[in-house]
């Protein structure tokens, strides 16, 4: 896997291990990047919530994003998938906790 780190200060804890990424200090999530493969580049993102939840969609702080290449052919049969083409991208996960949270009233 290519990592390559795009700011600093501290970064999401990974693990790859076989074709699977668990991400957070507590494996909060895992992924089988395999699965992900298609015929076309697959971009998976992973963000921060202002709780500090590791989610796999959008959110207040862009932490990891993953790209899957697309998927290769040699006379036209699938190449098998390798974990060496895939980019993880990281991001400082250095931001502030609650702070400008929106506050949710009760009525």
């Amino acid at each position: 896997m290519i990592v390559n780190e795009k700011n600093e200060g501290p970064k999401l804890v990974y693990r790859v291990v076989g074709t699977k990424i668990y991400l957070g200090v507590d494996e909060d999530i895992m992924l089988n990047l395999k699965n992900y493969e298609r015929d076309f580049e697959v971009t998976l993102n992973c963000c921060m919530d202002y709780d500090c939840v590791l989610i796999t969609n959008l959110a207040v702080y862009y932490v990891a994003q993953i790209t899957i290449p697309a998927r290769a052919y040699v006379n036209s049969v699938a190449v098998p998938f390798s974990m060496d083409n895939c980019i993880l991208d990281l991001w400082s996960m250095d931001v502030p906790v609650n702070v400008d949270a929106p506050v949710t009233e009760v009525i």
